[in-house]
């Protein structure tokens, strides 16, 4: 790791390993800073650098991303071995809880100020990272996975049931017509962050700040808020009242359509737990039927929060 830095033009005093291809790396002046392993190739951290420096010059600067005009922040990236690293400054604070509604209501704005700050980033969106228009063949290739594992896992009921809501996600598509809302709506595609949660936002006294942007992309903001909402919800029991707070902030900034409403109930429906969970076990011989049942217990619950979701888009 000190080679890495030293491409960086710093000497670290300490390096402290945080998780796996991350690192907090520590001055001799106090400062510190970010050393992240980027899991992309270096035509998209190229794209992502260059996607995250326009967001700054529209006024979002509350992100865990490099400053051009520091010593440090000279170098995009240093290619070591087969990856590339990144450098940001360490940014000091906590993580926003789910069961806090200031602090969901928080998230909810600054992603709405997020988006605002890329809707006139059109010179951008030709790019691989544009997932506009590309959800169905995303489904059909998800689908097509889950029906091959849940036989491996589930009694004939249980993957009947699986594999409905996976139908669903793709007939609710056609039903909402997804296509004609890519095209007829331009202004609602924007630049996601794309795994925003708990985890990804760090809140101190300056504010709240977005970090973590290897999954960046440009698709429809309900992507963004699908994303915030579920990884902010599946470990709480699905409790509607922690979407809600999310969606009365991001609206206190921008207000959303029905569209919007209906993209995220659709987006929500896909068995995405049970679908994550296969593919941790798909090299596994044995799987675990037990952690699979509460898995699909899990999406049962989503059943009834895209309910009160449908109610909330009502007022």
């Amino acid at each position: 790791m000190r080679a890495i830095a030293r491409k960086f033009k710093i000497k670290p005093r300490r390096i402290i390993p945080v998780q796996n291809g991350v690192y907090r790396l520590i001055l001799r002046n106090g400062k510190a800073y970010c050393l992240k392993r980027m899991p992309v190739s270096t035509k998209k951290l190229r794209w992502i650098d260059q996607s995250l420096q326009f967001i700054r010059k529209k006024g979002f600067n509350r992100i865990g991303w490099r400053n051009p005009y520091s010593k440090e922040g000279k170098r995009r990236f240093v290619s070591h071995g087969r990856f590339s690293y990144i450098l940001t400054p360490w940014i000091l604070g906590r993580w926003p809880s789910p069961t806090s509604s200031s602090d969901m209501r928080a998230c909810g704005a600054a992603l709405a100020r997020f988006h605002q700050a890329s809707t006139k980033n059109y010179h951008l969106r030709n790019h691989s990272a544009n997932m506009v228009g590309k959800w169905p063949a995303d489904f059909r290739e998800k689908h097509i996975f889950l029906s091959k594992q849940a036989e491996k896992v589930f009694l004939k009921k249980q993957v009947g049931e699986i594999l409905k809501y996976s139908k669903q996600t793709l007939k609710s598509l056609k039903k909402h017509n997804y296509q004609k809302v890519c095209r007829a709506h331009p202004k609602r595609s924007v630049l996601c962050h794309g795994d925003g949660g708990p985890t990804n936002f760090i809140i101190n006294k300056k504010g709240i700040h977005l970090i973590d942007f290897e999954t960046l992309r440009i698709d429809l903001r309900a992507y963004d808020l699908y994303r915030m909402i579920y990884n902010s919800c599946k470990d709480h029991g699905w409790k509607f009242e922690i979407a809600k707070n999310i969606l009365e902030g991001y609206q206190s900034i921008s207000k959303l359509k029905k569209v919007d409403f209906r993209m995220i109930s659709v987006l929500l429906r896909f068995p995405q737990t049970t679908y994550l969970l296969f593919r941790s076990l798909r090299h596994q011989k044995n799987h675990r039927k037990s952690v699979a049942i509460q898995a699909l217990q899990a999406e049962r619950k989503v059943s009834a929060f895209i309910k009160k979701l449908d109610r909330f888009s009502r007022k």
